[in-house]
């Protein structure tokens, strides 16, 4: 692709590869928990550090970690049900 900017890359995709992905996205996040789904689009949507998100959670960065751990797993099943 020439110079084409990542985000003008990805608008050139065709919507049959990406509708499928952005569903099987959706489905996966309705079917977890608020504290999964909350601590994945702080760490790997919003990209806030594990610190921040025990602060902003109000948990030890111990117990961040390992509810991140859950929720990604979790997530990852999911995506595969779906899929």
């Amino acid at each position: 692709m020439e110079n084409l900017s990542q985000h003008e890359y990805r608008s050139t995709m065709p919507q049959v590869v990406i509708a499928p992905v952005l569903n099987r996205i959706d489905y996966a996040m309705s079917k977890l928990s608020p504290k999964h789904s909350e601590i994945l689009i702080l760490i790997d949507v919003r990209d806030f550090s594990y610190e921040a998100t025990a602060i902003l959670l109000e948990i030890p960065v111990k117990d961040m970690r390992e509810r991140l751990a859950r929720a990604r797993h979790n997530f990852q099943r999911l995506m595969k049900l779906k899929a």
